[in-house]
């Protein structure tokens, strides 16, 4: 009963912003943000893919853009927001853990990524349109999405 619940309510909080073409690869695609309940990265790379959907991958500037207009859009320029990236498996070296990738795109803010104590692994796109890498058990809200056909 919790879970249906907890389902529910996460459905009724996705903001389904807008679907876009990503530059150069002809793949559109739905962003959808959470931002009823902040989670660590792991609940979010979950709560995704429970959807039918995935944490979210930046593979252009021309998609980071999309992303940004819709978090503006939304009203919530002033928040952190969880993407798949990460480095867990071996330290500085980010894939995007909803597709397997490398990450070829970077963005992250000046002096980022740092691990900060050994242990920041996965990548928050942060309330100045850059990344930065933080501890994975820290709470943020999240972006997910979708490749439409």
């Amino acid at each position: 009963m919790k879970s249906s619940i907890y389902f529910l309510v996460l459905l009724t909080t996705l903001f389904c912003a807008k679907s876009a073409k990503t530059a150069g690869s002809g793949v559109r695609k739905t962003y959808l943000l959470q931002y009823f309940a902040k989670v660590n990265w792991y609940d979010a790379f979950l709560n995704c893919q429970r959807n039918g959907l995935r944490l979210a991958t930046i593979n252009s500037a021309d998609e980071e853009k999309t992303l940004i207009k819709i978090v503006e859009k939304a009203g919530m320029k002033n928040n952190h927001f969880w993407i798949s990236a990460a480095d867990l498996a071996k330290e500085g070296r980010f894939s995007w853990y909803s597709t397997g990738d490398l990450v070829t795109y970077k963005n992250f803010r000046k002096s980022q990524p740092d691990n900060y104590r050994g242990n920041e692994h996965c990548v928050q796109f942060s309330n100045i349109y850059a990344w930065n890498d933080v501890r994975c058990n820290a709470l943020a809200y999240f972006i997910c999405e979708k490749a439409m056909k």
